[in-house]
């Protein structure tokens, strides 16, 4: 494991994730229904979904598209 990738792409996710639409969405959630915990976790697997098929899609297209390009 390259724990330098892994720092780096964790700190830009992370700063590029603070205020946006996902967190208020989860914060309006949160809010309403008085169940921080469901929130998380549901916030938290769709997240790592989204992120996974980021992550297959740049994965496939890196391997027929020139990184030039």
């Amino acid at each position: 494991m390259d724990f330098r990738v892994l720092l780096t792409t964790f700190g830009i996710i992370f700063l590029a994730e603070m205020g946006d639409k996902t967190q208020l969405a989860a914060m309006t959630m949160a809010a309403q229904t008085k169940k921080p915990w469901a929130v998380l976790i549901g916030a938290s697997l769709a997240l790592g979904r989204v992120s996974a098929l980021g992550v297959i899609v740049g994965s496939v297209i890196g391997e027929y598209v020139p990184l030039e390009w």
